[in-house]
């Protein structure tokens, strides 16, 4: 993002403030809107994405393990990126 300012809400009651790039984890899964908020002297704009976390199998038995999702702006575009740590 090019903003001097990026506020970011992830739908879940968690904010990051001042920051370009955020790299957060969601405690349960379910639908979350992603909310960026940036702003310079000159403009400000605002982009959301809604995502859906679910948890993720490791086996056959159905257990779980941690997932984080990454999420960052670039030339206005909002990315967002899913990865499974075993």
């Amino acid at each position: 993002s090019n903003g001097t300012v990026n506020n970011w809400d992830m739908g879940d009651g968690t904010q990051y403030n001042n920051q370009g790039q955020v790299s957060h984890s969601y405690s349960s899964p379910g639908n979350y809107t992603v909310t960026l908020s940036s702003s310079n002297d000159n403009c400000s704009a605002t982009a959301t994405q809604d995502i859906r976390v679910e948890a993720l199998s490791t086996s056959i038995a159905n257990s779980t393990s941690q997932a984080s999702i990454r999420v960052y702006a670039n030339n206005n575009v909002l990315y967002i990126s899913q990865e499974q740590y075993k």
